[in-house]
Formats: structure tokens, sequence, C-alpha cells
């Protein structure tokens, strides 16, 4: 069972105007709503206070574009802080905020950086489930990256995942509770999960191996999201988007899952 992962804190950015001129294109094939985009980035913050987070708001940088995807920065796993080194050198000033705001903000924290300058690492590549993590290997982290994931949270297996496409791994694949991960119905997220996940091998040597297979899964149309119970059976649900209030639905009796989602 994967262990239940608990936030105390949440670092986010107010979104800048200038956003709109990185990103707009990829935005629904249209051009990115700065209103609707700063509406739902405050409805976001709103929930993380009702659920008891401590949320740290910085204020938007236009000079940064892209400095409302704070994830991309930093990786926090059980009082360690991992600064990374973004794929795109333009981003790399993004991480000296981060870093002057955890030294103020979270003075207890354990700051380590990445010492090899070959490595590139976006926290958007970064998937912790509770008692493991996965790194894609997209264009922005490469295998040094993943390889720094591994050296620093060394109480967790580390495995790198291939990422299809141009996007982060945790554009396609994403947790939603524990053992519970949102895969996206997209053909690079397919990809993505029908992949062999090698585990890195850690300082004490050990190494080992999983399969993740969709050779027995069919894909419903009407569908925007799979879902996969990590557990001893594979598990698949789908959402309606039509009906999303419908959370779990089961569309193969072959994995049929019992759980309370689904009564």
């Amino acid at each position: 069972m994967a262990s239940i992962v608990r936030f105390s804190h949440a670092i986010v950015s107010r979104i800048p105007e200038s956003i709109c001129k990185t990103v707009g294109g990829n935005a629904n094939k249209g051009e990115l709503s700065i209103s609707k985009a700063r509406e739902e980035h405050e409805q976001l913050v709103a929930v993380l206070r009702k659920l008891g987070v401590d949320v740290i708001e910085l204020v938007q940088d236009e000079t940064l574009p892209y400095s409302c995807f704070v994830e991309d920065t930093a990786v926090v796993i059980n009082g360690i802080a991992l600064l990374t080194r973004p794929g795109k050198k333009e981003r790399r000033k993004e991480v000296e905020t981060t870093r002057s705001t955890l030294k103020r903000e979270l003075p207890d924290l354990q700051i380590t950086e990445i010492q090899d300058e070959k490595a590139t690492l976006d926290g958007g590549d970064v998937l912790f489930t509770g008692s493991e993590i996965f790194v894609g290997q997209s264009k922005l982290t490469n295998s040094q990256g993943a390889v720094a994931v591994a050296n620093t949270f060394l109480e967790f297996p580390t495995s790198p995942v291939k990422v299809t496409g141009g996007g982060h791994l945790k554009s396609l694949i994403s947790l939603v509770a524990p053992g519970i991960l949102a895969v996206a119905n997209t053909k690079e997220a397919k990809e993505t999960l029908h992949v062999r996940v090698a585990l890195l091998k850690s300082t004490s040597g050990s190494t080992s191996s999983v399969s993740l297979s969709l050779n027995e899964i069919i894909m419903p149309a009407k569908s925007s999201l799979l879902f996969y119970c990590g557990n001893s059976t594979l598990r698949f649900f789908r959402i309606s988007i039509l009906k999303p209030s419908r959370f779990c639905h089961v569309f193969d009796r072959t994995y049929n899952c019992g759980c309370a989602r689904c009564l």
C-alpha cells in the first residue's frame, strides 16, 4: 500500500501576463486567457488554504514568463529540498528565487543542489508516490538529473521513465490519491505508461525493475482520464467528460475494483 503523502506548505507564484507570449498557442489551440488563468490560480490557492496548507505566494515576475510553474525549480520530500537545473537555461534564474524563498520561509529545510553541470532536471518530471520516485526522461530532464534525484532521496527507490512528446512526466501521469495515478488519454501518455521501468542503481548497489503494460486495456472513446490503482492487480477506470461527477466507472470487468469509489 502506498504511503499517505501529507503537505504542510505550498509555494505558488501569481501568473505573469508575459506567459501569454510563450504558451498561448498551446492553450486549447487558441490564445491563453490571462484573466481565466488568474481566476483558476486564486481558486487553487483558496482550496490549499482550506485544506490547512500554509501557502507562500510570490508576486509575479514579468521577466520570467514561466515562473508560475514553481514546481519545476525544486523537489521537496521529507524535509529535503533538491534545487533543480531546468532544461531551459533561461529558467534557471527562477531557481534563485526559490532558493531565497526556501531559506527565508523554511529555515529548517535542508537544501541541496545538483553538482553535475551536465545534469538537467525539471520538477515537473519528478513524480513522488509516497513510497517511490519516478523521474521522467524528457526533453527537459536527462539521466544525470535522475541520478541526482536518486542520490538525494536515498530512502526511496527511484525509477527513470521514458517520456514521449515534449512535455513533462506529470503532464501525462500524476498522483491523485494514495496508490492512484491519473493518466491523460493521449498517445503520449499511453506510450509513457507502456514502458519498462528500470530502477536506478542506488548507493547500496541494489537494483530492481517493473513492467507497466497497456496490452489488455481498451481506452474508451469518451474518456479524459485513465486511473491506475497501484495494488496486486491492475485496476483501470475512466472519468466521463460529460459527467465528471460520476467519479469512478469500471469499464473492464476483468479488473473489478470494489473500492469505495466504485460502490
